[in-house]
Order: C-alpha cells, then structure tokens, then sequence
C-alpha cells in the first residue's frame, strides 16, 4: 500500500510538471533572424524572446502581443538590401492596442525608415535600448504609448537629426503619449524630440514620472528635454495647431544664465524664484572673480572709474597684501598739496598716498614713484619700515597697484635706507630723480643703484622695459631720512 502511495505521489508530481513547464519556458531563443521571426510568432503573451548572436534584419518585424525582447548587449542591424512589407519599412513596429514591446539591453543600427514604430495605441518601452543610422528618424510615436527607461540616441535622419517624433497619420485614432521614467540621452541636440508638422497631429501626452532621471517639459511654444538639474539638453518648436497634454509640473519657462563666455538654460515653473542653490549648480565663480562673475582685476578698476567721479585727481590704488598699505593714490598739480588733504580734498594731518607730478600715467612713465607719510598709529607708509626685515620680506613679496586702465602686480627688488640728499652731495643715489628712463643706461643705473642699495638681495631681475615701482616714507635714522621700497612688474 505505502508504495501505491508513493507512485501515486510521484505522477502527480510528473503532471504538474507538465502543466507548469509550458510557463517556465517561455524564454524562447533567436540566434539570426529567421529564428527571431519565428520566436514572435510561436510566443504567447507575456513571454521573452533572447537574443544570442548580432542579427542582421532584412524586412520588418511587427508585433501585435506582449513580448520582451532581451538583446544581451546584441545589436540588430537593417541589411542594405531590405524589403519593404505594405509600405512599412521601420524595423519593429508595435501595431494594435494589444501590441506591448520591450526590448532591452539591445543595440538597433541603420534601416530606411525608423528604428521603431509605436502605432495605434500599441505600446513600447525601451530599456538600455541604442537606436542608431536610421535614414527617417529614431522612434515613430505614431499614435501609440512610448516609454523611456534607459535609451541613448544616436544620429538618425538624413537632413536633419530625428531622435523620438510624435505623430498620428491621417488614418490614426489615438493620441501619441511619451513617458519619460529614466535617463534619454543623443549625440545631437537637434530634434531630439520632435511633433510632426504633416497636418493631422492636434494632440499629444507628455508624462514624467517622479523617478525620471531626464523630463520632457512645455516651455512656450518649445518641448523641451532636460537633464537631471533641469538644464536645457535640446528644444524644438510645437507646430502652431498642435496641442500638448501634459499636467501642470511640465509646464516651465527658460531662463537663460549666462557668465563670459559660458552659457545655461535652465527650466523654472512659472513664477518661481531662482534660488542661489540653482544659479550655484550652473555658475561657477572663478577664484579671481566675484558673484557678478567678473573679475577680480576689473572690479578694482571700476571701482577706480568710481572714484574718480568723486575726485579726479585719483590716479589709482596700492595694496600690499598682509600690511595696513591699502589706499587710493592720488596725484596733484605739486607734490605738495596732498601731504596734507586726504583724497576727499578736506585737511588732514594724516595726508594721502601720492603720485609724482612728473608721472605721466597716459604714457605710462617707467616708474611710479609714489610718498606717503610715516604715521606712529601705523598708517599710510608706516608699514613699509617693515621690509627691513628679510623675513618679512619673504612673507609679503608683491606690491598691487591698480588704475583705473590696468591692474598691476609688482615683486620687490629693493628695500633701503636713504635719505634726501644736498645739491652739494656728490656719487650719491637720488632714487627720486628717476621717473622716466632718458636711455637704457639710464634705466639700468637705476635698477643696479637700487639692488646695491638694498638691505638684502631678493634675487629678482629687473629689464629695460619693465616697470618699476618705487614707494618712498620717512624714516628718523638721519635727518631727512627715507625708507624707500622697489618693485618690478610681473
């Protein structure tokens, strides 16, 4: 009795089988075409057609059932000798509402029309699908249901780029819809997504769903795709009688960011504030530049321009960077008058850092000699006694002097104990004589005058040609003593 049991067990277990196999091996196998095409008819719904070989396709596939397509990283190329069947020469085609294709992890190359047809409210959905060289355009969205997951683009069409076109032919009853849920990307911008102007396409659905890497969006009278930070990738005009359907959230406007040279387009809702968070995602503010994206450089000497409406005897701007040194320089009709005016031209004991009268700034001269007081409170010059010391002359090399035409940075060559010298005192270095160079020797006396000068070497050459600075302060080591600093441009 146990083993009648037994066997009675085991043939149950057998018939099961039987009647549950025909579901387990719905996967179904194409290795050239000829395989394929038979795989899609023989396949009943719902089941997986696997691809294992590149397939040369020579006429087109149309599907009218549920089916997944798995490529493996296959591709499926259009024959240059292909066969058109009642005038449809796209290579697949889902036909009748009925029809849903997937095809994924599969490569579609060259044919004479489309790479794939949406028709009728048959339905597609592609999944890390490649769709290249076909001569009308990438996907027909012909009154039928597309899905994006995962598709790249590549040049379809022959006068122009035709990625994804949404139409509805003259015999079409349904509305064209295309549903971004992943990532879309091309190799042009031109016409990614593109209605058709043939006249019969009134309508189409755009939807986006929350996971969607890429939207499809209504700016205008523009469909737009766009990345994941809603930067514009591509745009194309709605013909003037057709209609988008799309909610809310896919209507945007542009906004157009443009810094020097580089240029954003970014989608916004209608009436939304543009955040710093977003103008941070698009521009980038260079090191030497501020948050209005110019430079460093220009700003100062628009800042100069500014000034000098105040008062035009501002001839320009020192810094020196880790000092109090950090003043407008002017330049008077003497070198007199603004020992004892600030650059507002009121009195002050304190004075303003100047120019030389000599200085021709529209030349420009060859050196920009320039006094400042020598204050307790360690204002105006008194930082320049400073550079006495080597060590601080390692720490703070460069002197930046700013006009309202140029921003200059100059290396210090020199720093020295002077003074102002008697006309009677011979074989002495009037470093204050020297504005413009009447020769190259002239020059060059200079500059060897001044490195034989200096308290310490700096190693820094100085050639007929370059300019020179020279900023001179008091100093109470002799009687009319100077402390005076030379720099060369760089």
């Amino acid at each position: 009795m146990k083993k009648m049991i037994n066997l009675i067990i085991i043939l149950f277990l057998a018939l099961a089988m039987l009647l549950i196999l025909p579901n387990i091996c719905k996967a179904a196998t194409a290795r050239d075409e000829e395989t394929l095409n038979n795989a899609i008819q023989s396949a009943e719904s719902g089941s997986t057609i696997e691809i294992q070989n590149n397939i040369t396709i020579t006429k087109p596939i149309t599907v009218t059932k549920e089916i997944t397509i798995d490529g493996n990283g296959y591709t499926l190329a259009g024959s240059t000798e292909w066969t058109s069947t009642s005038g449809n020469q796209t290579m697949f085609t889902a036909s009748s509402s009925k029809a849903k294709l997937t095809l994924k992890d599969i490569d579609l190359n060259n044919g004479p029309k489309y790479g794939i047809q949406a028709y009728e409210a048959g339905k597609v959905i592609l999944n890390n699908v490649g769709i290249t060289g076909f001569k009308y355009g990438g996907i027909l969205v012909n009154g039928g249901y597309v899905e994006i997951i995962d598709l790249h683009l590549g040049y379809n069409g022959t006068v122009a780029n035709n990625g994804i076109e949404i139409d509805q032919g003259a015999s079409v009853k349904n509305t064209p819809t295309l549903v971004m849920n992943g990532t879309l990307t091309s190799d042009s911008t031109e016409n990614v997504i593109r209605p058709a102007e043939n006249g019969y396409l009134t309508e189409f659905i755009i939807s986006n769903t929350e996971s969607t890497v890429n939207k499809v969006v209504i700016a205008g009278d523009k469909v737009v795709l766009t990345d994941e930070n809603d930067k514009v990738i591509s745009e194309t005009t709605i013909p003037e009688k057709v209609t988008p359907n799309v909610d809310e959230s896919a209507k945007k406007v542009i906004i157009t960011l443009i810094q020097g040279e580089k240029i954003n387009r970014i989608t916004v809702n209608d009436g939304d504030t543009i955040t710093k968070k977003q103008l941070d995602e698009y521009i980038t503010i260079e090191s030497n530049k501020n948050e209005t994206g110019i430079s460093e450089e220009t700003a100062r000497m628009a800042k100069i321009k500014k000034l000098q409406e105040e008062n035009s005897d501002i001839a320009g701007w020192i810094e020196i960077e880790g000092t109090n040194i950090n003043y407008p320089v002017l330049q008077g009709k003497d070198d007199e008058y603004y020992l004892t005016h600030n650059y507002k031209k009121e009195k002050s004991q304190k004075g303003s850092i100047f120019l030389s009268k000599d200085y021709d700034l529209k030349l420009p001269s060859d050196n920009l000699l320039i006094y400042g007081h020598n204050l307790i409170s360690g204002q105006m010059f008194n930082n320049l006694l400073k550079y006495k010391d080597r060590e601080f002359y390692e720490k703070h090399p460069n002197i930046r002097f700013t006009t309202a035409k140029e921003d200059l940075k100059f290396e210090i060559i020199s720093a020295f104990y002077s003074k102002v010298f008697l006309k009677s005192e011979e074989n002495v270095f009037r470093y204050y004589n020297f504005v413009t160079a009447k020769s190259e020797k002239d020059y060059n006396n200079f500059v060897e005058n001044a490195k034989k000068a200096s308290i310490y070497a700096t190693n820094k050459e100085a050639e007929y040609g370059d300019r020179l600075i020279t900023l001179v302060t008091c100093s109470y080591h002799v009687e009319d003593g100077r402390f005076v600093v030379i720099g060369v441009v760089y």
